[in-house]
């Protein structure tokens, strides 16, 4: 089961480590910006449509946002 709370950390931690503010984040996302607050306190999902878009802006895959699994090199 996907843990909300620890899916808002994960999103938290990439949007920083990419130097984004929730604003830049939301701007790129066409959402608002309190929509991104929201999923970073696990208030709420981001769309499962929009996942691929997410993950790429974070430079993450969508396994590494919603269960912590890095993909391994081959």
């Amino acid at each position: 089961m996907i843990n909300l709370q620890c899916v808002g950390e994960r999103i938290s931690e990439r949007r920083r480590a990419r130097g984004l503010t929730q604003k830049d984040l939301a701007e790129k996302m066409r959402v608002c910006p309190q929509a991104v607050s929201k999923w970073e306190r696990g208030r709420a999902f981001p769309d499962p449509l929009y996942l691929d878009e997410l993950a790429g802006i974070l430079r993450c895959s969508i396994d590494e946002l919603l269960v912590g699994v890095r993909p391994e090199k081959e």
